[in-house]
């Protein structure tokens, strides 16, 4: 007797695997698990889970949390252009995050200047340029460092030194703009990239080549260092809006120092560290937002003077809870998210979630490294951070800006002080063109860096604290009250841990 196979209700295409469904929600995998355990519809296969789609669909629109972008939308399909120089570091960068992000990505050729003229201009988003050029935007940029290579005199192996090739009169082969060697007595030899100069001097047309030591030891050629020459993506903080420049910017925070170790050097030590840089032109944005140049008149009663970031010191999560109960209990709509410790509560906290607040959603943005070995996303301390809790983070705060008048951004500690983790989020919070009040939570270690970062001067900042109270001290309410009551619609807050 043959047994009939069972039927299915959808297509195989239909069920999805516990990756896939982490994506579509937008959560890390692990936590899939955990919603399992409050009542995601599942079904075991084989001894593993496997998820209908339309069924996660009706059960995440029933919480109201929305769904990611299936992969034939337009965020799969649309080209992201990013300005760079035909070199080994910027093909090993757009390799890097192509394959980090999923992104598709095409670049323009340029020169650091030329690529920042892009940006400028609107042509390109984002661009691969070097930090040793002078050349500032006229836009706001974002500048998140990626390492450095080293550069210097490319020669033949049976050459021992610099000075045995350029010591006589010699042709020294030389990219434009490059004529390091200049007080020697040699003659130069344009040529039309690194490879072209490395070809020169294996024909033998020239004594000795200017490039990088990546590229000596690529061609088995012998190596004189000169200098040190650092590179950053430059991404414009008013394109922040797309997601895709936000994933791209994670991305270079914390998942390149892998690919870049053979092209680029202290990339572990530097790769990744932001920090956000004006620009030469005036407007909201091009420049700075337009309160940076508010004139404050002479404080009254009538008339507080409005305050652009407070910085506010808390020590536990609960005080945070508690402030955001009574501004909504004081009729004030709150948006943002807060970072709440994972685990039993007697105990030390096995990781951080975020939980958003504006509508209900949770996902883990941090767990404790317990096995002493890596696991995937960014690693600080003992703490691995996840990357697309961080993008969705940003995701939030742009959602949240336009309904919301108090908007909390709540973790900023070490990570962001080094301009990374959720820097992305507070430096499109600080670049947008309204008059907004921020209030950024941290520790006051961290306060000078994180300011300096963002590019705030003193006159801008306000300092407040929690103290040792449990509840949220009157001074604190009376002062976020005084600037939503000023312009109940466009004042904001933006907080950190």
């Amino acid at each position: 007797m043959t047994r009939k196979k069972p039927e299915s209700s959808s297509d195989d295409s239909d069920w999805l695997t516990t990756a896939e469904v982490a994506a579509l929600l937008r959560v890390h995998p692990k936590h899939v698990y955990r919603l399992l355990h409050q009542g995601m519809p599942a079904r075991r296969v084989g001894g593993q889970w496997r998820f209908s789609r339309d069924a996660i669909q009706r059960w995440a629109d029933q919480r109201g949390e929305p769904l990611a972008e299936s992969s034939s939308g337009t965020a799969a399909t649309t080209t992201t252009l990013i300005a760079a120089e035909a070199n080994e570091v910027s093909r090993a960068v757009v390799a890097a995050l192509a394959q980090s992000t999923g992104l598709r990505l095409a670049t323009v050729a340029s020169s650091t200047t030329e690529s920042i003229e892009a940006l400028s201009s609107g042509e390109v988003t984002a661009a691969i340029v070097r930090a040793v050029e002078p050349v500032q935007a006229a836009c706001a940029t974002v500048r998140i460092a990626l390492g450095s290579r080293i550069v210097g005199l490319l020669k033949p192996v049976a050459a021992t030194t610099a000075e045995g090739v350029v010591a006589i009169p010699a042709t020294l082969a030389y990219l434009p703009k490059k004529r390091t060697a200049q007080d020697v007595a040699c003659s130069f030899l344009p040529v039309d990239g690194e490879l072209d100069a490395c070809a020169s001097l294996i024909r033998g047309d020239v004594d000795a080549a200017f490039g990088s030591e990546a590229v000596a030891r690529q061609f088995g050629l012998g190596f004189e260092p000169i200098l040190s020459e650092p590179w950053q993506l430059v991404v414009r903080v008013d394109a922040m809006e797309e997601p895709a420049l936000s994933r791209l910017c994670i991305a270079a925070q914390t998942g390149l120092q892998t690919h870049l170790e053979k092209v680029l050097s202290d990339v572990a030590e530097h790769g990744g560290r932001m920090h956000l840089e004006r620009g030469i032109q005036p407007g909201p944005s091009q420049a700075v937002a337009i309160s940076d140049t508010w004139v404050a008149e002479k404080p009254s009663r009538k008339a507080p003077m409005a305050v652009r970031w407070t910085i506010l010191a808390r020590d536990r999560a609960e005080q945070m809870l508690d402030l955001v109960d009574v501004l909504r209990h004081r009729g004030v709509s709150v948006g943002g998210f807060l970072q709440l410790p994972s685990g039993p509560a007697s105990a030390k906290p096995m990781g951080y979630d975020l939980f958003r607040l504006r509508h209900p959603e949770r996902l883990p943005i941090a767990e404790r490294n317990l096995t002493g070995r890596r696991n995937q996303g960014e690693r600080f301390c003992e703490l691995t951070f996840h990357k697309n809790a961080l993008v969705r983070a940003c995701e939030w705060l742009r959602e949240d800006v336009e309904t919301s008048d108090v908007l909390i951004v709540d973790g900023v500690g070490r990570l962001e002080q080094r301009g990374q983790g959720l820097f992305p989020a507070l430096a499109w919070a600080r670049m947008q063109p309204r008059s907004t009040m921020i209030v950024l939570s941290s520790r006051w270690n961290r306060v000078p860096q994180v300011t300096q970062r963002l590019a705030l001067s003193g006159p801008q900042v306000t300092e407040l604290s929690f103290g040792h109270h449990d509840a949220t001290p009157p001074h604190i309410i009376e002062h976020i009250m005084r600037a939503c009551k000023k312009s109940p619609r466009s004042h904001r807050v933006v907080e950190g841990s």
